[in-house]
């Protein structure tokens, strides 16, 4: 299937509402604990999707029940375990740690594609992956090898690398499993189950009640935020580009993750080094020649289709 820009256009987006994530809820989880702020983010952004399916009359349980096992992992790992992650992560690291580890997910994502999709890793997509994750450690890091030696992986470190590959799992779950489902059925039901789990944590470990009745108006606002623009659009856009582009090929644009990271703290006040803008740069270029490997292997598979009985099997690559 062929991607329009529209289709990257939107992951840049997605890439913005989630590098904004972490400060936002770095905001959330000091005025929520993180169980009952990860349901009142998802109740919303149940509700959102669940009025949007029903306004479209799209809105059928026996499309979600024939894809339940599927849904239902996607909702765990993706929803709650990504989510969860985050929030109990940036109790004990730094923003600046999370987006770092973070951007390991294309990482996680290409291995486990190559193991159960058959993906194939061309120069062009090894180098742009190279290149973006070379780009991720300048951003975080200002180019001083000093502080690269301060990333230490605490507990928070480790909790923030287990939400990268959890959501690395659901990733290519929904594009091995999922593919008769379009983007907006995927997001809708696997946050309802996401949400469902989340709401057993917090009346087994909290008080979710007594937590949102306390919470400031601030709070509230950033987990609204949190809902509509990383939940609910964030999902909805990862999941379309997914089966347009594979899931490796969407999980590079991951490294654009950190860099609003940083530009979000700039508006902050916190004035960027060279080292940064010159991870900016790498990061980008990162996401350019990944989608060009992809555009190459488009080209490589046309041709053999061309091709006359004599030529050799075409090489299989999963889209």
């Amino acid at each position: 299937m062929r991607a329009s820009p529209l289709t990257y256009a939107s992951l840049v987006l997605t890439a913005f509402f989630w590098g904004s994530a972490f400060n936002v809820g770095a905001h959330v989880i000091a005025g929520m604990s993180p169980i009952s702020a990860g349901a009142e983010r998802f109740l919303l952004a149940s509700a959102m999707l669940l009025a949007l399916l029903a306004f479209t009359r799209r809105l059928d349980w026996r499309l979600a029940r024939g894809h339940l096992p599927a849904l239902t992992a996607v909702g765990v790992l993706g929803v709650a375990g990504f989510n969860l992650a985050m929030f109990f992560g940036l109790r004990s690291t730094t923003p600046v740690n999370a987006a770092l580890l973070m951007a390991t997910t294309p990482l996680w994502t290409l291995l486990l594609s190559v193991l159960l999709e058959g993906e194939r890793i061309n120069r062009w997509r090894a180098a742009g992956l190279a290149s973006g994750l070379l780009g991720v450690v300048l951003v975080v890091s200002g180019g001083n090898p000093a502080r690269l030696a301060q990333l230490h992986l605490a507990r928070g470190d480790a909790i923030v690398m287990g939400g990268a590959l959890s959501w690395a799992l659901a990733t290519v779950i929904s594009r091995r499993y999922l593919g008769k489902l379009d983007a907006q059925q995927t997001t809708t039901w696997s946050i309802v189950l996401g949400t469902g789990v989340l709401l057993l944590l917090g009346l087994w470990r909290e008080q979710p009640l007594a937590a949102m009745s306390h919470a400031s108006a601030s709070v509230h606002w950033g987990i609204f935020y949190l809902a509509l623009c990383s939940s609910v659009l964030g999902y909805l856009f990862w999941f379309s580009a997914t089966r347009r582009l594979g899931a490796a090929n969407t999980a590079s644009f991951f490294n654009l993750v950190p860099v609003f990271t940083m530009l979000v703290a700039l508006i902050g006040g916190q004035i960027p080094q060279v080292g940064q803008l010159a991870g900016v740069a790498a990061v980008i270029g990162g996401v350019v020649l990944a989608s060009k490997g992809r555009d190459s292997s488009f080209g490589i598979r046309d041709s053999q289709k061309r091709c006359s009985g004599s030529c050799e099997s075409p090489i299989t690559n999963h889209q």
